[in-house]
């Protein structure tokens, strides 16, 4: 897919990048001179085919949505941390295609830390208000969910 190698390879933020791409004629022959013509029919965009990342707030507003109500796998997962869901949301294909992958660094200059981090970029907050904590929870001894502890000498059996 000729958009997939744009992205990996070219690593451009706009299309003003595209453009000087085109001019200095360092374009390989097997990419379309005009992308938005070529691929009419699935065309979303200069930033998708380039793969520039979301606005920050376009993609916080996202993942908050995402956690809003536990709408998501593991969104209100509390034995994992924040930066971990969105790891697992994006290598389950869950993510939007501009999602970055280390939002934490795309994000740097736009707030990200100052504003809480991957909680704040998740909502997290909002689904902590909902669940008990971690330390308020009883513990299960044993894994399965049951609060039980497991027999005394009870080994698995292979």
């Amino acid at each position: 897919d000729a958009r997939v190698w744009v992205r990996r390879n070219l690593c451009f933020e706009g299309r003003q990048d595209w453009e000087d791409y085109l001019r200095d004629g360092k374009k390989t022959p097997y990419l379309p001179d005009e992308p938005d013509v070529y691929y009419a029919s699935q065309w979303q965009g200069g930033d998708d085919w380039l793969g520039v990342p979301l606005p920050y707030h376009e993609a916080r507003s996202w993942a908050r949505e995402a956690t809003a109500g536990g709408r998501m796998p593991l969104a209100d997962a509390s034995h994992m941390t924040s930066a971990g869901v969105l790891t697992y949301w994006r290598r389950e294909g869950l993510t939007p295609d501009r999602m970055p992958q280390r939002p934490h660094v795309t994000y740097r200059n736009d707030g990200f830390v100052e504003s809480g981090g991957y909680d704040d970029f998740l909502g997290r907050e909002l689904v902590a208000s909902r669940a008990p904590s971690v330390s308020s929870r009883p513990r299960d001894p044993d894994g399965w969910g049951d609060g039980k502890q497991p027999p005394k000498g009870d080994t698995p059996s292979a």
